[in-house]
């Protein structure tokens, strides 16, 4: 995934360190910025909404799918191994 691509559909991103930025989150009625982007050496991005927003409601609400975030995510492989999802 291009970090870009997300950071692009996001609003108030402002950088917060090497590879992260702050954004408001789409998922919510946010007006300040609750949202962490990060993009890891492998390429692959993650986010975290502080307010509690899962990732397959922020994608969601940016009109992209979790898949594009973790292209080799098992989603049935993680909930086997970890029920607690």
């Amino acid at each position: 995934m291009n970090v870009e691509n997300l950071l692009s559909r996001l609003e108030k991103v402002r950088p917060n360190g090497r590879q992260r930025w702050m954004a408001c989150c789409p998922a919510h009625a946010d007006r300040t910025p609750s949202l962490s982007i990060t993009e890891q050496q492998s390429g692959k991005v993650s986010v975290k909404c502080f307010a509690g927003c899962s990732g397959e409601e922020i994608m969601n609400a940016v009109d992209m799918s979790l898949a594009e975030l973790y292209p080799d995510w098992d989603a049935h492989k993680l909930y086997v191994e970890h029920p607690s999802y």
